[in-house]
C-alpha cells in the first residue's frame, strides 16, 4: 500500500498539487490537491496495518497464555478476537476496493493516469489475508465446541439438555448465579477484560496521542492544551491502572478498586471527546473507538460486581487465578488426568474445601 500511496502522490504533483500529509487525521484543499483525500485514506490503511500487526501479536499472547492456563474461556475470547481480525481484514479489502474507484475518479478530472496495479496487489494480500483469518476462526471454534462437550460427556451435542448445560454455563460465567462458583467465575472475566484492555485501550490512546502531536493540536488554545496533557497523563497511568485493579482484586481492597473505576471513567470520557473530535467517514477508526469505549464500560461494571464480592471468604480461592498459583498445574502429580476445562475449577476448589 505503500507504493499505491506513492503512486498517488505523484498522480497530485502531476495535477499541480504539493501534497503535505502529516498523519491520518490530515486536512487539505481538494482544489489545491485533488488527490489530498485520497492521500489521507491511504495514510489510513498503513495505520491501520500497523494496529493490526499489534493484534494479531496480541492474540499470539492471549492464545498462549490460554494454553498455560488451561482456560477455555480464554480461549473463546481469543475465537472472538480472530473473528473480529475477520472484520478488520474485509474492511480494508473494501476500503482498497474504495479509493481504487475513487482514483479513477480523480484521474479522469485531472486527465492524469495514476498507475493502480499496486492497488491489485494489496487487494489479493487482503483477500488471501482474510480467508486464513475466517479459516483459523472456524479451527478455534471447533476447538472450543470440542471443549465444550467435554465438559458435558454424558450429554448429547444437539440435544436441549446440553444447550440448558451450556446457556447455564455462560450465565454463571457472568456471575449472574448467586453461588461462590459464579462469584469465582465474575472475577475471572474481569480479569480478562484487563488484560483486552491492556492492548485496546493502550493502543487507541498512543495511536490518537501521536496524531494530536503531528498536528499541533496543542497549538489550539488553552482548552486544547488541557485536554492534551490531560489525554497523555490518562494514557500514561492505564498500566499502572491495570496493576492496581489485579491488586485489589486479589487483597479485597475496596478503595484500591474504586481509585481504579475512576480512572476508567474519565478514560472513557477521554475516548468519547476522541470520538467526537475524530468524526469523519474512518469505518476502522471509529470501530476501534467503540470497542474501546464498550470494553471500558463493561470492565466497570464487572469491577463493581468484584466489590460486592469481597469480604465472602473468596480471597483464596480468587488468589489461585493468579500466575504464581498456576505452578500446581506443571507438577508431576497433577498432571495425569489433567484435562481442560470450563474455567468450572471454582467448583473444584470449593468442594474440596466442604464449601
Amino acid at each position: 500500500m505503500s507504493r499505491a500511496a506513492a503512486a498517488v502522490r505523484l498522480s497530485d504533483i502531476a495535477a499541480g498539487g504539493t501534497p503535505d500529509l502529516s498523519s491520518a487525521f490530515g486536512q487539505g484543499d481538494p482544489s489545491k490537491d485533488p488527490y489530498i483525500l485520497l492521500l489521507v485514506s491511504l495514510q489510513r490503511l498503513k495505520d491501520e496495518n500497523v494496529f493490526f500487526v499489534l493484534f494479531k501479536l496480541f492474540q499470539l499472547y492471549l492464545g498462549i497464555d490460554a494454553i498455560v492456563r488451561q482456560s477455555v474461556f480464554q480461549l473463546i475470547a481469543h475465537t472472538s478476537n480472530e473473528f473480529f481480525s475477520v472484520i478488520m481484514a474485509l474492511i480494508q479489502l473494501g476500503e482498497t476496493l474504495s479509493w481504487r474507484a475513487k482514483v479513477i475518479e480523480v484521474d479522469e478530472a485531472t486527465h492524469v493516469t495514476t498507475d493502480t496495479s499496486d492497488f491489485w496487489v494489496a487487494l489479493r494480500i487482503e483477500i488471501g489475508l482474510a480467508t486464513t483469518l475466517l479459516f483459523l476462526t472456524c479451527v478455534f471454534a471447533y476447538l472450543c465446541r470440542r471443549l465444550l462437550l467435554q465438559a458435558s460427556a454424558k450429554a448429547s451435542p444437539t440435544s436441549l439438555t446440553f444447550s440448558l448445560y451450556l446457556f447455564w454455563r455462560r450465565l454463571s460465567l457472568v456471575g449472574i448465579h448467586t453461588n461462590d462458583s459464579g462469584q469465582i467465575s465474575s472475577s475471572k472475566v474481569f480479569l480478562l477484560t484487563l488484560k483486552l484492555d491492556a492492548f485496546f485501550h493502550l493502543v487507541f490512546s498512543v495511536f490518537w496521542f501521536v496524531v494530536m502531536t503531528q498536528e499541533g493540536y496543542f497549538l489550539r488554545g488553552g482548552a486544547a492544551l488541557a485536554w492534551y496533557i490531560l489525554h497523555l497523563v490518562l494514557s500514561l497511568v492505564q498500566i499502572p491502572a491495570l496493576f492496581l485493579a489485579r491488586y485489589s482484586i486479589r487483597t479485597e481492597l475496596p478503595r484500591a478498586m474504586t481509585c481504579f473505576l475512576v480512572i476508567q471513567g474519565l478514560i472513557v470520557l477521554d475516548f468519547i471527546i476522541i470520538l467526537q473530535q475524530s468524526a469523519s467517514s474512518w469505518v476502522f477508526w471509529v470501530l476501534a473507538g467503540c470497542l474501546a469505549i464498550a470494553l471500558s464500560l463493561v470492565t466497570m461494571v464487572l469491577g463493581n460486581m468484584a466489590v460486592r464480592n469481597f469480604d465472602k471468604g473468596l480471597k483464596p480461592h480468587i488468589q489461585a487465578l493468579f500466575d504464581e498459583n498456576y505452578r500446581e498445574r506443571f507438577r508431576a502429580t497433577t498432571q495425569k488426568d489433567n484435562s481442560w476445562v470450563i474455567d468450572d475449577d471454582g467448583d473444584d476448589m470449593l468442594a474440596r474445601d466442604g464449601t
